[in-house]
């Protein structure tokens, strides 16, 4: 961390998430660099400098963000998830939401699994005309 690291990206990831990361980090830099000025720092200053680089997005409910994840999931794979079913607003199966993402569909499927394991998402069955029915996961109220 104090070479710069602020990140780490485990595969898979999006580039929207890269470029939010690369993002967070020009920003961080700017900050801690200044305008080349001795500036006192207030405290507001300072825990903005060291808020964890991983914080969630002001769109995903803090309540939804889970600290320790199940080994080969990604904080920030999971909040793009979460973000996405906020958005979409509907059920979507894991096909879906891996389209929309640019995940593998069973990428997508541990997390909306995981999601629905918390109590945070639920799975809705559709039935076609034969075979078994394709879950569909929407996020629960709370």
């Amino acid at each position: 961390m104090a070479g710069g690291v602020l990140h780490y990206l485990v595969k898979p990831f999006t580039a929207r998430v890269l470029m939010d990361r690369l993002d967070a980090y020009v920003e961080h830099r700017r900050h801690i660099s200044g305008s080349g000025q001795a500036a006192v720092l207030d405290q507001d200053g300072i825990d903005r400098l060291l808020a964890p680089a991983g914080a969630p997005l002001a769109t995903i409910p803090a309540s939804r963000v889970s600290v320790a994840l199940p080994k080969g999931l990604s904080q920030p794979t999971l909040e793009a998830v979460i973000a996405d079913l906020n958005a979409t607003g509907a059920a979507s199966s894991a096909s879906e939401v891996a389209g929309r993402l640019g995940l593998a569909r069973v990428s997508a499927r541990r997390y909306l699994e995981y999601l629905v394991s918390r109590g945070e998402a639920r799975i809705t069955p559709r039935y076609g005309a034969a075979g078994r029915p394709e879950k569909f996961y929407l996020l629960t109220g709370g």
